[in-house]
């Protein structure tokens, strides 16, 4: 009988234990997260504006800057001006990215009234990461680029 109960409380302390590390561990999951999240916009933004585009081989980052200088002048093989072709990629990337890990966003550019249209997600009301990228059409001339993932 004394056995028997020995048993039942090493059951017990078990199953304490068990449920104690496991919601000690869940809080770090969550700080893990949130260290990542800066990491993430970064490297999402520097990886958009890298990406080849099939614009005469041009990258988003020289969509963006001939978007910002010329207004989109720049005609692709497909007959899209530059504007129009740098959303088209953009909106891909962010669906196939972001949308598809069921990450809320917001994506704005700012320093040029054609780039200022271009606008992706919807702001975030509560905690976020944010990065602004600053980016050179020319000399004197530069436009921001903002992605603030929602937490």
């Amino acid at each position: 009988m004394e056995i028997m109960g020995l048993a039942i409380i090493v059951i017990l302390v078990s199953l304490g234990l068990l449920f104690a590390v496991r919601f000690m561990l869940k809080p770090q999951s969550q700080q893990a997260e949130r260290a990542k999240a800066p990491v993430l916009v970064a490297n999402f933004l520097n990886t958009m504006l890298g990406t080849t585009t099939p614009c005469n081989k041009r990258t988003v980052k020289e969509l963006i800057q001939d978007c910002a200088l010329t207004g989109g002048s720049t005609m692709c093989p497909d007959g899209q001006h530059s504007c129009d072709e740098a959303r088209d990629i953009m909106s891909a990337l962010f669906d196939d990215t972001l949308k598809a890990w069921h990450k809320d966003y917001h994506f704005s550019m700012s320093g040029a009234t054609p780039i200022e249209a271009i606008s992706f997600g919807t702001p975030c009301t509560g905690a976020r990461e944010k990065k602004v990228h600053p980016l050179p059409v020319r000399p004197g001339f530069e436009i921001s680029l903002a992605l603030e993932i929602c937490q």
